[in-house]
């Protein structure tokens, strides 16, 4: 860079002559990965005594900038295992850092755990992924962890640990199709981050980086999709007391680019999401994951690489009956089986009611977030495909960061109960003695609320 000052301007060129050059500097800042970064300065003055307080100024305006290239480009957490006692740290950045672990200590204590990462190079976007898997944590405590060696120096985040029992409220939001629109996207994050929640889900169409005209985009445009959608949830979801929020992801239909088995077979190339998200076999993407002894939450694939029915269903059965001891149980995924937008007889809706709705009925889950249309809506309790007290409520439909479309009425549709034309997410509260679900606008504002829910 170089910077040229005592030019005259213009308004001052028929009053008084020219002004000469005083001075030119050049700077330039190099960065070795293990030594850290030089700067180089070059200055030719008349006065350069007296310049040494405004080139003082020019640097500490423009050194964050060279530097910023050394910070990760997102920083993020999830989980595969037991949220009471672990914790995934990940963190995408540039393909010429070399850091190879992460470090981290329970606040309040003084010896840092270092963990090596994993890492995964990001082809053709000059970054790579890396991983750490925190494990044997304490339950509903706070945690620091930074990822450089030089302690004193590098950035600290934390994050908090789930309670094994509720000894306190657990507070989690649940959405979908996120990002699409990046003003919307971003607005809702925000709504979202001010709400405190303990973890956040996602119901698929995370990042639409797949499936969503891609062929005829650039090379690099899944990559940098995702880079905008990580990079803003690193920035933003951040809760009150300044720990980074979790995310749990279910899959959807603009986030893969092919089925289980083309993608086992290496008939289609592995999506992003399959990067950026671990999952505890390959390519499985239906799963459960355990809150202590009060929440089991299914993540579910409505067909985007493993069928609905068949193993799908079958693994379904078998985890919902091993989970009876659950006061709640709640079911996350894409497409709706009770949608208010779109063919109520599509097929993947009718092998939803017709394979899943009955084992949720069965065995008591109260809850089936839905998503993929763009709308809100909030259905009456459902059982046996019609209207019972004692049914399962289907609640949707994905309206994070997208424009929402125009729903299906009560008037309508039978099963509906309330729909409306809004962004939204649903703000979930478990208590001891019972659940509570608010929707939430992108203003911040509660304008619907699901019946309380009781354990079963």
């Amino acid at each position: 860079m170089q910077l040229r000052i005592g030019s005259a301007s213009p308004a001052l060129k028929s009053r008084r002559p020219k002004a000469k050059i005083l001075w030119t500097f050049e700077l330039s800042a190099v960065y070795y990965p293990h030594r850290g970064s030089k700067i180089r300065i070059m200055v030719q003055t008349q006065q350069e005594m007296k310049l040494k307080g405004f080139l003082l100024a020019v640097l500490v305006l423009i050194l964050p900038n060279i530097f910023f290239g050394s910070e990760p480009i997102a920083v993020y957490l999830t989980w595969v295992d037991d949220p009471a006692s672990t914790m995934v740290v990940q963190w995408v950045e540039p393909e010429s850092e070399k850091r190879s672990s992460a470090l981290y200590l329970k606040q309040g204590e003084g010896i840092w755990l270092n963990v090596p990462c994993q890492a995964t190079v990001l082809h053709g976007a000059n970054a790579v992924l890396k991983r750490v898997f925190l494990q044997k944590l304490h339950p509903d405590t706070d945690y620091v962890f930074c990822l450089s060696s030089d302690i004193e120096h590098t950035k600290k985040y934390r994050f908090k640990t789930m309670p094994k029992q509720l000894f306190r409220s657990v507070r989690f939001v649940v959405g979908g199709d996120a990002y699409y629109h990046y003003d919307l996207f971003r607005k809702m994050n925000g709504v979202v981050a001010h709400l405190s929640p303990d973890f956040v889900v996602l119901g698929g169409d995370i990042a639409y980086a797949a499936r969503h005209g891609s062929s005829l985009k650039q090379a690099d445009w899944e990559w940098r999709r995702w880079k905008t959608f990580l990079k803003s949830w690193s920035e933003q979801m951040i809760d009150e007391n300044g720990r980074l929020i979790p995310l749990v992801v279910a899959i959807g239909n603009h986030d893969t680019n092919g089925s289980y088995r083309m993608l086992m077979n290496e008939k289609k190339k592995p999506s992003l999401f399959f990067t950026f998200f671990p999952f505890n076999e390959s390519f499985t993407t239906y799963r459960e994951l355990m809150f202590g002894d009060y929440l089991a939450l299914f993540l579910l694939d409505t067909g985007h690489v493993h069928t609905i029915d068949q193993q799908q269903t079958a693994w379904l059965k078998s985890a919902l009956k091993e989970s009876a001891r659950f006061p709640y149980k709640m079911a996350i995924y894409h497409r709706p089986a009770y949608g208010a937008y779109g063919n109520y007889n599509s097929r993947k809706a009718m092998l939803i009611r017709t394979t899943w709705s009955p084992l949720f009925e069965r065995y008591g889950l109260q809850v089936a977030f839905e998503h993929h249309n763009h709308v809100y809506s909030r259905s009456k309790p459902i059982k046996g495909g019609k209207i019972d007290a004692q049914g399962v409520l289907y609640l949707g439909e994905g309206a994070w960061g997208v424009s929402p479309r125009k729903p299906l009425t009560p008037k309508e549709v039978f099963y509906i109960e309330k729909s409306a034309q809004i962004n939204s997410v649903y703000l979930v509260t478990i208590g001891q003695k019972d659940c509570h679900i608010f929707a939430i606008d992108n203003q911040g504002a509660i304008f619907d609320k699901a019946p309380p829910l009781f354990s079963r």
